[in-house]
């Protein structure tokens, strides 16, 4: 029986999932309330302190925290 794609595979560079515009005005980032902004298959909190990226698969926002990638760390001095 084919069910279509078996799993969330890689997009094409000009292919991007759609997110509608309602939908992610309301979306915010579950572990920290602030808003997150589509880039390309994720959706990415804006809080500094935070920036978990959330996964789009098949055109659904997983937003889930322990399903979203953590920042890459930053480099710099920490305290005065």
């Amino acid at each position: 029986m084919d069910r279509g794609r078996a799993g969330p595979g890689p997009r094409g560079a000009e292919e991007r999932a759609v997110i509608d515009e309602p939908l992610l005005k309301v979306l915010v980032c579950p572990a920290c309330k602030t808003k997150v902004l589509h880039q390309g298959d994720s959706l990415v909190c804006q809080n500094p302190d935070c920036g978990l990226r959330y996964p789009i698969r098949d055109d659904i926002p997983v937003m889930i925290i322990d399903e979203a990638e953590k920042p890459p760390a930053r480099n710099g001095p920490k305290g005065g």
